[in-house]
C-alpha cells in the first residue's frame, strides 16, 4: 500500500482532490472503550466485506481498562486490511473520532461502533453507493432489528422502529458513512453525546440514503439499561437543539395510528419513554448488559469473515431420520432437501436457504447457537384460534444452527417439512435451555398445506396429551373450512 498524505484536522481535503473519485477505497472509524467482548465482531463483519477493496480501518481505544486494543490487533491479524490501533488515556468518544482524522485518506469513512456488526455484502454496497453518488451524501445500512428476549424493550423495538426519523432515514445509531465530499461538511466533532445525529443534520433530506442491500444489527438492551440509554439518547438530541434531526411528537403519533399492528406496543412504548425522561441522564450511559463477556464467549466455529471461507459451499443434503444427528463429517445422508454448511463453517442451515443476516447473528451472538426469525409455538390456543379465523399459520423461516447443538438436540426429525422441521427444533432447543436468535424474516415460501400438515403434527408431539385431540381436531376442521378437500390427503399423511 502506497503511503497516504494523512488528513488531519488543519488540512482537510478540499473537493477537488484527485483521491476523492478514486473508487473501492474507504477508511472505517471505530472508536471504543472497554469493548473487548464485541470488537472481535464488529472487526470480522468489516473483513467480511474487504474482499476488492482498498479498507483502512482504524480503532481507536480510549480510555480502557480491558485489553481492547490488543482484541482487536487480534482480530485483524491476517485480515485483508489496513489496521491502525490508536489508545488515547482518557475515555471521550468525541476525542476517539477526532484522535482517527490523521489516518484518514480522503476517501469515503464509515463511522462504526464497536459494538455493531455489519451483514455480510454490507461494506461493498455502502462503499458503491457512495461513490456512485457524484455530490456530498451520507449514508446508512438498513438496521436489523435483534428481537428483545426483554418484553418491554420488544414493545419499544416494535414503535421506535416503525418511528419517522427511523424508517427510511439514516438513523446512525451504530454506522453511518459518508463520502470524501460529504466529511467536508464539518471539521473536528464538537463535544456531544449524538455525534451521529450531529452528522446527520449536516445533510439535506435528499442527501440521505439508506442503502438496502447493507445491512447492521441493531440491538437493544433490556429494563433499566433501556431506560437508562433512552435518556442518552434524549440529552444528545437536546444538546443539539433545532439541529436534531428527530421528528416531532405529532408526527410520530400519526405514523403510529396509520399501523394498526403497533397498537398493542404502544403501552411498553409509551412506558419507557416517560421512565427516560422522569430519569437524571449519564452522559455516556450504555447497555454493559450487552457486553457481559460470559454472554459471548467463543463458541462458533466460523471463519474470521463470519461465513464460510473461499472454496467452502453450501450443498444440499438430506433430512436426518428422527433421532438421527448430522454426523462428525457435516453432511447427512442424501434425501429430501435440508440445506446444510460444510464443516469448516461449522453452522446448519435447515429450512432453505438462509439470510445472510443469519451469519451476522451467529458472529454477534456466538453464544446462542440458534439464529432465525420469529417462531410461533404450537399451542391449543393458537389452534383453535386458526379454526375461528382469528389468526394465520404464518410459516416459520430458515434457521441457522450450530452443528454441535443440533448433535445435542438429536438432529432433525424427517417426518417434517421445511416449516415443522424448523418450528421443532427451535422448540426443543428451549426446552434444552438455548435462547434462539431472531430477527424479522420473510415469507419461506412452504405451500399452506404443507403448513398445516406439519402443525398438525407438531401440535400431536409437543402438547400435553389433553391437548393433542383437541388441537388436531382445530386444525383439521379448520382445513375443512378455508381448504376444502384437503382434509383427507391431510389425514392420510398424519
Amino acid at each position: 500500500m502506497s503511503p497516504e498524505q494523512p488528513l488531519t484536522p488543519e488540512q482537510p481535503l478540499t473537493p477537488e482532490s484527485p483521491s476523492i473519485s478514486m473508487g473501492g477505497r474507504v477508511d472505517v472509524v471505530v472508536p471504543a472503550h472497554d469493548e473487548r467482548a464485541l470488537i472481535g465482531a464488529c472487526l470480522r463483519s468489516v473483513a467480511a466485506g474487504a474482499a476488492g477493496l482498498d479498507v483502512r480501518v482504524v480503532v481507536v481505544a480510549n480510555g480502557c481498562t480491558d485489553d481492547t486494543a490488543d482484541v482487536a490487533r487480534a482480530a485483524g491479524a491476517g485480515a485483508d486490511v489496513d489496521l491502525i490501533v490508536v489508545e488515547l488515556a482518557a475515555a471521550s468518544k468525541p476525542a476517539a473520532l477526532n484522535a482517527a482524522n490523521e489516518y484518514l485518506r480522503g476517501v469515503p469513512v464509515v463511522y462504526l461502533d464497536a459494538d455493531t456488526v455489519l451483514t455480510p455484502g454490507s461494506l461493498p454496497a455502502l462503499v458503491a453507493a457512495m461513490d456512485a453518488a457524484g455530490r456530498p451524501v451520507l449514508v446508512g445500512p438498513r438496521p436489523v432489528l435483534v428481537r428483545p428476549g426483554d418484553r418491554l424493550a420488544r414493545g419499544f423495538g416494535a414503535v421506535w422502529s416503525r418511528l419517522p426519523s427511523v424508517e427510511g432515514d439514516v438513523v446512525g445509531s451504530g454506522c453511518y458513512a459518508v463520502n470524501a465530499a460529504g466529511r467536508q461538511r464539518w471539521g473536528e466533532f464538537p463535544d456531544v453525546i449524538a455525534d451521529d445525529a450531529f452528522v446527520r443534520s449536516r445533510f439535506a433530506g435528499a442527501e440521505r440514503r439508506v442503502v438496502d442491500d447493507a445491512g447492521m444489527l441493531l440491538v437493544l438492551p433490556a429494563g433499566r439499561e433501556l431506560i437508562r440509554v433512552l435518556a442518552r439518547w434524549r440529552q444528545g438530541n437536546a444538546e443539539l437543539a433545532d439541529a436534531s434531526p428527530a421528528a416531532g411528537a405529532g408526527s410520530n403519533a400519526r405514523a403510529v395510528l396509520a399501523a394498526p399492528r403497533l397498537w398493542p406496543h404502544v403501552p411498553a412504548f409509551l412506558w419507557v419513554q416517560v421512565a427516560s425522561r422522569l430519569r437524571r441522564p449519564e452522559r455516556w450511559a450504555r447497555a454493559d448488559g450487552l457486553r457481559t463477556p460470559g454472554s459471548f464467549a467463543p463458541g462458533v466455529s466460523t471463519t474470521t469473515a463470519g461465513v464460510p471461507a473461499p472454496g467452502v459451499s453450501t450443498t444440499t443434503a438430506g433430512v436426518p431420520a428422527p433421532g438421527v444427528s448430522i454426523p462428525a463429517g457435516g453432511v447427512a445422508a442424501p434425501g429430501a432437501g435440508m440445506t446444510t454448511v460444510t464443516p469448516t463453517a461449522a453452522l446448519v442451515a435447515v429450512g432453505g436457504e438462509v439470510d445472510e443476516v443469519l451469519h451476522a447473528l451467529a458472529v454477534r451472538f456466538p453464544g446462542a447457537g440458534l439464529y432465525g426469525g420469529a417462531v410461533r409455538r404450537p399451542s391449543l390456543r393458537r389452534a383453535v384460534a386458526y379454526c375461528l379465523g382469528l389468526t394465520e399459520l404464518a410459516p416459520a423461516p430458515p434457521v441457522l444452527i450450530r452443528r454441535d447443538l443440533l448433535q445435542r438436540l438429536g438432529g432433525v426429525d424427517g417426518r417434517f417439512g421445511g416449516h415443522g422441521a424448523v418450528t421443532d427444533l427451535w422448540v426443543r432447543a428451549e426446552r434444552a435451555g438455548v435462547t434462539p436468535v431472531s430477527v424479522p424474516a420473510g415469507d419461506p415460501g412452504h405451500g399452506p398445506e404443507d403448513v398445516l400438515r406439519d402443525e398438525i403434527l407438531l401440535h400431536t408431539t409437543h402438547l400435553p396429551i389433553w391437548g393433542r385431540g383437541p388441537a388436531r381436531l382445530a386444525l383439521l376442521a379448520a382445513a375443512r373450512f378455508h381448504r376444502p378437500g384437503s382434509v383427507s390427503r391431510l389425514s392420510q399423511r398424519t
